[in-house]
């Protein structure tokens, strides 16, 4: 769920869904009262996985939709990065209860980027996920940057510690890791609880007005009484979430501005324009993207090094070993 998105008691992962779980073959890491999600490892294949308990009253289309990009129709498709559902756990007298079973990903820009061609294939694959669920007429509606997370299984072939993710699974020193230019994560969007689906002929989408975790939320937000069409919206919190993260940073959250990444700022103004009317689609996104990394391969390499603008304007980074 949304960090801003509040939960009560009948929402938690208790003892009796765990329990559950662990007949259903998975063994629990670590156990809390105050969480929805929850480590688990499958153990099948000894997989580190998360648990997140939906309460469908409250969000009737996650499991719908999540399961939905994970069929065998859609789950082999490379530009699918919704993320995978290994399994769903039913909760016997609790009709309204499901337990969704997910791969343990990390947060997106963990890691560090380390380079311009890593932060290059990352907005490809965050832009081409997102024309993927558009295609499907499916908007997410809360795509900020903690619903953005990487598999960095290949990065980190020791693995890492679910809860403390710099450290090694057995907690005996830090993870090693490769760079993301040695080995190429896929990045997955997650939590669709707030995801709406339309129909392959409904031209004018329209739905009821609902606000995620990105707090600077566009115009057509700001009446709760309107609906609007959230497809445009999807498209003005990513670009959002390339100001925030990158271009410009977020100086209440900390987040310093990522230097080398100028030639993305007209996209992500673009993007992030008052009138959603005036926003480019998914697929204008994503050939403009191509067209601005063209440009850039042709004035010098991708591969120079990111700096973070800070008051020592220090900080290269270069690829490196696991160590």
């Amino acid at each position: 769920m949304s960090e801003g998105t509040s939960f009560d008691q009948d929402s938690l992962l208790v003892g009796f869904h765990l329990g559950l779980a662990k007949t259903c073959g998975h063994r629990i890491v670590k156990t809390s009262t105050t969480t929805l999600v929850q480590d688990a490892v499958r153990k099948v294949n000894n997989q580190q996985v998360i648990l997140k308990k939906v309460d469908t009253r409250r969000y009737p289309h996650e499991e719908e939709i999540s399961s939905y990009f994970s069929s065998k129709e859609l789950s082999d498709i490379p530009q699918n990065h919704c993320v995978p559902i290994l399994e769903t756990i039913r909760v016997p007298d609790e009709e309204h209860v499901v337990i969704l079973v997910m791969p343990l990903l990390r947060p997106c820009k963990d890691p560090p980027f380390e380079t311009i061609g890593e932060v290059v294939e990352f907005f490809r694959q965050v832009f081409e996920g997102m024309l993927f669920m558009h295609q499907h007429r499916i908007a997410h509606r809360d795509c900020h940057a903690p619903n953005v997370l990487v598999n960095a299984d290949a990065m980190y072939p020791g693995g890492f510690h679910p809860a403390k993710q710099n450290m090694a699974p057995d907690w005996k020193g830090k993870a090693k890791h490769f760079t993301r230019t040695e080995h190429v994560p896929k990045y997955y969007f997650i939590d669709f609880g707030l995801s709406v689906r339309f129909g392959p002929d409904d031209s004018t989408p329209r739905a009821r007005v609902v606000r995620g975790g990105d707090r600077d939320y566009p115009p057509e937000l700001e009446d709760m009484n309107v609906e609007y069409d959230p497809f445009p919206t999807d498209v003005f919190h990513l670009g959002h979430l390339i100001i925030h993260e990158f271009t410009e940073g977020n100086q209440s959250l900390g987040v310093k501005k990522t230097l080398g990444l100028e030639f993305m700022e007209g996209l992500a103004a673009d993007m992030t324009n008052p009138d959603p009317l005036k926003r480019p689609t998914m697929d204008e996104v994503v050939a403009s993207h191509l067209r601005l990394l063209c440009l850039k391969v042709r004035s010098g390499p991708v591969i120079e090094p990111l700096r973070a603008l800070t008051e020592t304007e220090t900080g290269y980074l270069v690829p490196r070993n696991p160590k």
